[in-house]
């Protein structure tokens, strides 16, 4: 079975987030692996529940501290 592709407005429908949020991402290097396909950027939908499956937390540990600015 062959898997399935998918676009970004389709990815970031399935995170729940803006088709914006998935460019910025890019961008940054985080996110979902994906590729080009001619001029078209796809996602592979094992590489994005891939990539859920590892954002998951198993306790709070393992969150990282983040510090405030200066007020």
């Amino acid at each position: 079975m062959e898997d399935e592709t998918m676009l970004p407005p389709q990815v970031a429908s399935y995170l729940k987030i803006k088709t914006q949020t998935l460019a910025k991402w890019r961008l940054i290097g985080y996110g979902p692996v994906y590729f080009n396909a001619g001029r078209s950027i796809r996602y592979r939908r094992s590489a994005v529940d891939e990539w859920i499956k590892n954002q998951q937390i198993s306790n709070t540990s393992m969150n990282p501290i983040r510090r405030q600015g200066r007020p």
